[in-house]
């Protein structure tokens, strides 16, 4: 428990650190956007009735000023609205905030000296407002009288408390996550490593050095058993060479095997990659009618027969069309997977055709125009204009599929015609 809570410890300062600052700086953030959004509507309220005031100001219309007031006090969070003549006496302010005529306010006159427009906040009863003002003026530029829209900030604060309890419930939270994994880490550090590595040991001084009784590990109890383990690996590998190096002598030289065609084809490739473009794809995925699940089958096909051999013992990338109906569950974000399902040797990646692009050009432009044209004499080709296009359309998706996996060192790339 001891090297659990060492271990725990720092990281608990450091997140409980990082949350303070983090909190502070999210919450100073929060105020100042909800502060700014309140001081925006604050303007905008004040200054559409800058109209409106005035008109009632120079007719000194008082029923219309008490009515101007009083059609904005149902307005969300906004308190009151106040009409200041232009000596600063209120002329007109909604009824519920009539107190507000009581409470002592030094900027009026500033603003009625000064020509611009403020906003304060100020202290009212047990809470806090913002008031911002307006001053009207005539058409010889002079001051008729104020206009003032007085806003409830107790919001802001009430968001601000509500935000560092999501903070502090966040961090208890986290605190406690972090316990359980530093629980399960230290398992894995300090307990099972040792227990692994004396079980490992005690096969080791048996020979049963297999796969089964292997030991893992990146810590240095990991990598003591890592080294120890290479050797015996090398071990293993030294008798399994000279033991099929004998059963290899005893079979025929003429014996054609998977080892002897990756040889050759390697021999031929060098470093370079092999890719094949073909239509037909080496394994389909489609649903079973039967039991209603996707089943992956080999489509019977020359090219497939013929090339699948050379790339499950050499790995390279296949590009065709995903024909097959359930073929878009199998496949990655990249349209790719491994191939065979239950022994991945090579990447297989499938282009989409719609079923325009499929009829165009293999059922039209390669079954009837291509097909005829290369193996049967006496049946007359059909081509079409827009079989031709689609055609085109559908080999430039291939040509783009394949450049986007072609390595930097040139490649060998087999393509089969699209017929």
């Amino acid at each position: 428990m001891k090297r659990v809570f060492l271990f725990i410890l720092p990281i608990l300062i450091i997140v409980a650190a990082a949350f303070v600052v983090f909190g502070t700086l999210q919450v100073r953030s929060e105020e100042q956007k909800l502060m700014d959004e309140l001081k925006r509507k604050a303007k905008a309220v004040a200054e559409s009735i800058d109209l409106s005031a005035k008109y009632i100001l120079l007719h000194n219309d008082f029923k219309g000023a008490q009515a101007l007031v009083e059609k904005f006090q149902a307005r969300e969070r906004l308190q009151g609205c106040v009409l200041y003549d232009n000596a600063g006496e209120i002329f007109a302010i909604t009824k519920r905030f009539a107190d507000w005529r009581e409470k002592e306010k030094p900027y009026i006159k500033d603003i009625l000296a000064g020509k611009t427009p403020r906003g304060e906040l100020e202290k009212f009863k047990e809470y806090s407002v913002y008031a911002y003002a307006v001053p009207i003026f005539d058409n010889e530029d002079s001051v008729l009288g104020i206009v003032e829209v007085i806003y409830d900030t107790s919001f802001v604060f009430a968001t601000l408390t509500e935000l560092w309890e999501r903070i502090n419930v966040t961090l208890i939270v986290l605190v406690f996550c972090i316990l359980i994994i530093a629980f399960f880490i230290q398992r894995q550090i300090f307990v099972l490593p040792v227990q692994q590595l004396t079980e490992w040991f005690t096969h080791f001084q048996k020979g049963e050095t297999d796969e089964m009784h292997s030991i893992k590990g990146k810590d240095e109890l990991g990598k003591l058993a890592s080294e120890v383990e290479q050797v015996a690996l090398n071990l293993r590998v030294a008798r399994r060479a000279i033991s099929d190096e004998a059963s290899e002598r005893i079979k025929k030289e003429d014996i054609w095997t998977e080892a002897k065609l990756r040889d050759l084809i390697r021999a031929k490739l060098g470093d370079n990659a092999l890719f094949v473009v073909s239509n037909r794809e080496p394994y389909m995925h489609v649903m079973d009618e039967s039991t209603g699940k996707p089943k992956c089958i080999r489509p019977a096909s020359g090219v497939v027969t013929a090339i699948n051999p050379i790339l499950y013992a050499c790995g390279g990338v296949w590009v065709a069309h995903g024909s097959g109906n359930a073929d878009r569950k199998f496949t990655n974000s990249k349209n790719k997977l491994g191939v065979p399902p239950e022994d991945n040797r090579y990447i297989l990646k499938r282009v989409w055709l719609d079923k325009a692009e499929e009829e165009g050009y293999y059922y039209g432009f390669a079954n009837e125009g291509l097909w005829p044209l290369c193996h049967i004499t006496h049946t007359r080709p059909v081509f079409r204009e827009t079989d031709w296009q689609m055609y085109k359309k559908v080999n430039q998706k291939f040509a783009d599929s394949v450049l986007e996996e072609l390595p930097k060192k040139s490649p060998l790339i087999f393509i089969q015609d699209y017929h």
